[in-house]
């Protein structure tokens, strides 16, 4: 509501730059001579003004990698005065920009979303790289609709997906001594599809055993077990191979409570080596001989 006046010139009142500004709908316009009982009024439909900015209706909330939101991230498009620009759409194309930690600066955009009526659905969303976010949605190059200011959301957290693999940490095992421990102990870290490191790992129980044809030649593998600790790491510590001497090849398969998930080898055989000396064997006892004779 308000009022404007002006004083009317040869009987003639011209309103040369009549205008409403607020939300859209339909408004009375009246026009009156005060001290007098004479009126006149109009009824007018109000629309939208020129696109101006973006609103967030449902915001981004924390995913896992690899997963579309739970709740389908939208926006609006408004003019100045918070109205839904009905029109934008056609020849309009808008992008997603991921920026971690909310600093400008892209780490990605998601291509592809056009507006209907006014109103931006970012169905199928997703990122597959862990990360705190804010998520910025602007206009893309060449579209019709310009002139619409970006706009950003709070932050929010991509998680790491479930473990899907093992890796090696540092310098692979190289050999040892029968009955002692190798000379590196193996460290390997968990991360899942998207190469992303599970932090927050569930248990997981890294196994080893020697994989190589001359297994049979394997007494025992000491400590062939490690978890890790509610980390991203699994790390041995008192691995070794009680075994004959030989190149062995060392397999370790990574599980958690629903099973194996991933395997990996030793990229280059495992030397055994003989051990301290612990006891003499006979191999062959000696015959009967005679006085200054040979053995049997």
């Amino acid at each position: 509501s308000g009022v404007t006046s002006l004083s009317a010139v040869s009987g003639v009142a011209a309103f040369g730059d009549l205008r409403l500004t607020g939300k859209a709908g339909s408004y009375t316009l009246s026009f009156a001579i005060p001290g007098t009982d004479l009126s006149v009024s109009q009824v007018i439909e109000v629309t939208a003004g020129a696109a101006s900015k973006f609103k967030f209706i449902q915001l981004p909330q924390d995913v896992e990698a690899g997963q579309t939101f739970a709740q389908t991230v939208s926006a609006e498009i408004l003019d100045a005065t918070d109205n839904r620009v009905l029109t934008a759409g056609t020849g309009t194309v808008v992008q997603a920009v991921w920026d971690i930690n909310g600093v400008g600066g892209s780490f990605g955009v998601t291509y592809g979303f056009v507006p209907s009526q006014g109103l931006i659905e970012f169905n199928g969303l997703t990122w597959s790289i862990a990360n705190t976010y804010s998520l910025r949605i602007e206009v893309a190059s060449g579209s019709v609709l310009t002139g619409i200011a970006a706009t950003s959301s709070p932050l929010f957290v991509v998680t790491p997906a479930g473990p899907s693999k093992i890796e090696w940490v540092g310098s692979e095992p190289t050999g040892g001594v029968s009955n002692g421990l190798l000379d590196v102990q193996p460290s390997f870290v968990i991360k899942d599809q998207f190469d992303n490191e599970v932090e927050v790992a569930p248990l997981v129980t890294v196994s080893a055993s020697v994989v190589s044809a001359n297994s049979g030649d394997v007494v025992r593998v000491i400590g062939g077990a490690a978890t890790n600790s509610g980390n991203q790491f699994v790390n041995f510590s008192g691995l070794g191979l009680e075994a004959l001497v030989d190149d062995y090849v060392l397999s370790f398969s990574a599980e958690v409570a629903a099973g194996v998930f991933a395997s990996v080898s030793t990229s280059q055989p495992v030397t055994i080596t003989h051990g301290s000396l612990s006891a003499l064997v006979l191999v062959t006892p000696a015959g009967g001989a005679g006085s200054d004779l040979a053995f049997d």
